[in-house]
Order: C-alpha cells, then sequence, then structure tokens
C-alpha cells in the first residue's frame, strides 16, 4: 500500500539524512507515488513523510540518550574512541537504530559494510554528543542534524529502493 511505503521509505530515508527541505520530500512522495510533484496527493504525502521523521527524530533521540546511559554507567564521562568502539557493538548500534532498520532489507544491509560502517560511526558520534551533553546536564537533540555527512551516500535498502535511488545531496542542496 502507498500507507505502508510512505512508513519504509520514511525511516530509509531516516537513516540517511535527518534533514529535511520541501523538495526532498516532495520528490520522496512523488516516487512512491510514481508520478510528479505537481500531483495532488503530494502535499498530504509529504506532510505524512514529516510526521514520520519527527517522530523518528524524538525516538531516535531517546534511544541515542538512553545508550549514552549505559555508556556513562560502564566508563563514567571518559570519551575514548577505544571505549566507545568496544561498547557499540553491531547489537548496540542496531539496536539505538531499532526504528528506523525495521524498514531495511536486513539481508542487504547484513551484506554491506559499507552501510554498517557508516550506521555505526553515526551511533558512535551521536552517543559521544549525548555523553558530553548528559555531562554538561544538557541535551544533544540538535546534534542529529549534523551527521549526515556520514550517512548521507548511503544506498539504503527497502523492499521499494526508492530511497536508495533518491538523490538525497541533490535535494537537500549539498555541494559535495
Amino acid at each position: 500500500t502507498i500507507e505502508d511505503r510512505v512508513y519504509k521509505e520514511s525511516r530509509a530515508l531516516f537513516l540517511r539524512t535527518r534533514n529535511n527541505t520541501t523538495e526532498l520530500y516532495e520528490e520522496l512522495a512523488a516516487r512512491i507515488l510514481n508520478t510528479k510533484r505537481a500531483h495532488p496527493e503530494i502535499p498530504n504525502l509529504t506532510k505524512k513523510i514529516g510526521s514520520v521523521m519527527d517522530n523518528l527524530r524524538y525516538q531516535v533521540n531517546k534511544s541515542f540518550e538512553k545508550t549514552a546511559k549505559q555508556y556513562r554507567v560502564k566508563y563514567g564521562n571518559e570519551i575514548s574512541n577505544q571505549n566507545l568502539y568496544t561498547f557499540i557493538d553491531d547489537n548496540v548500534w542496531r539496536n539505538a537504530l531499532h526504528l528506523p532498520l525495521l524498514a531495511v532489507n536486513k539481508m542487504a544491509v547484513d551484506d554491506n559494510e559499507v552501510i554498517k560502517k557508516g550506521l555505526k560511526t553515526f551511533v558512535i558520534e551521536m552517543v559521544k554528543q549525548w555523553v558530553l551533553a548528559l555531562h554538561e546536564e544538557k541535551d544533544a537533540k540538535g546534534a542529529i542534524k549534523e551527521f549526515d555527512e556520514l550517512t548521507l551516500d548511503l544506498p539504503i535498502p527497502t523492499n521499494y529502493n526508492i530511497v536508495a535511488r533518491l538523490p538525497v545531496r541533490k535535494l537537500l542542496q549539498y555541494k559535495k
């Protein structure tokens, strides 16, 4: 169904970028409907995509905060790459990204070292930001939008592969 595609492709998009532009959401909506961006249903789908993305930012940030608290129990506020890479193993990064990973083709991700490395590195950077923020009694919610470079070009596989083929960098108006 269209609804299923919206949820799955929005989750896959979240794994590539936590930022947004109207052009990005409209293009994703058009590709989900297999139509042009002028189609009358595009505004409704764009709102749904935005809502899914907002919810994912909130939920995944809660997951990063929880992971950072677990890290602090083990290592305190000492941040070192060795500690982070030891603590954030395959299970930890997948658990932190559990919700958006529900949309992906798991076998295709498991077979792709570049995707796994990019997502794990993103989780490591976010947990680091949360550990620092918690130490200062703040939060790191805004940092989630700062690490797109680690994931922007990852061809996140889904059953539909719409996001995998989406020119996200261009639609966000990034310059390489």
